[in-house]
């Protein structure tokens, strides 16, 4: 469990919550109904990480010729993004704000889905 940046409290978001919360999908607070989110610059770089390490996996695992190296590296990139998302920190934001950054993510989506249906 996580602490609410809200009400400072433990146990009312989850971690497979968090993973998934950005602007327009905050989490909520079970305990106090705050939303909260992790900074998408701190989701991405977790994410570059982790798949930087699965690529080291797979190329140590190929220069190597032994399926064990590639296999424990792949163990250390899945170890670290455990552990990341467990540091990631939590924002507080306003319900307004969630839903203008949802409007605009369901605007960004229809734009894609025009260009790419004309192109």
């Amino acid at each position: 469990m996580n602490i609410c940046p809200h009400c400072r409290e433990a146990g009312g978001i989850k971690t497979w919550e968090k993973r998934f919360s950005s602007r327009g999908n905050p989490v909520t607070c079970k305990l106090c109904g705050g939303l909260s989110h992790v900074l998408a610059s701190s989701a991405g770089g977790t994410f570059v990480v982790t798949a930087f390490l699965f690529l080291i996996a797979v190329l140590a695992g190929a220069l190597s010729g032994s399926w064990l190296v590639g296999l424990s590296v792949c163990l250390l990139a899945v170890a670290y993004n455990l552990w990341a998302w467990q540091r990631e920190a939590l924002w507080p934001i306003p319900k307004e704000n969630a839903q203008a950054a949802r409007r605009a993510n369901w605007v960004l989506a229809a734009v894609y889905l025009v260009i790419a249906f004309f192109s």
